[in-house]
């Protein structure tokens, strides 16, 4: 049998009697069951509604579009600053998730407003959760809608 070092056993033990384990472990994993975008053909610079839904995940913070706030728009893709996995907001990308942040949304309705500089055909938009400072969950819950710019 392998020894362990000292230290392992007392750590293990106060890990436990100050409750800091892992915060989701027992919790249901959230989920992004629905999103779509009305219309699904916009126009650049057209603004769509989008409808999505949640489960084991409760929508906070605040809303807006990614030109109206401060956020560097890759913040929080790097998963390690996750303090919370059932509340937040959603994060919505063109895309890939590594590309432009389109908006914040904080609701299960809400609008957002399509480039004025995105090209004609096909594109794609992700929805990601994310904690309310703004970190992806672990895992990732993301879900996309396909649209066609006119």
């Amino acid at each position: 049998m392998k020894k362990r070092p000292l230290f392992c056993v007392p750590f293990a033990l106060l890990l436990t009697l100050t409750g800091c384990s892992d915060p989701c472990a027992d919790a249901e994993p959230p989920e992004l069951n629905d999103f779509s975008v009305s219309p699904a053909d916009p126009s650049a610079g057209d603004t769509v509604s989008l409808s999505l839904a949640v489960s084991h995940f409760t929508l906070t913070g605040h809303e807006d579009g990614a030109d109206d706030h401060d956020h560097d728009h890759n913040h929080g893709d790097d998963h390690s600053e996750q303090t919370s996995c059932s509340a937040g907001h959603v994060h919505i990308y063109l895309d890939e998730i590594e590309g432009d942040l389109l908006g914040m949304v904080a609701t299960e309705n809400s609008d957002l407003l399509i480039p004025s500089s995105i090209t004609a055909g096909s594109h794609t938009l992700i929805a990601r959760l994310q904690d309310e400072s703004h970190a992806a969950l672990v895992p990732e819950v993301t879900a996309s809608f396909d649209i066609t710019v006119q």
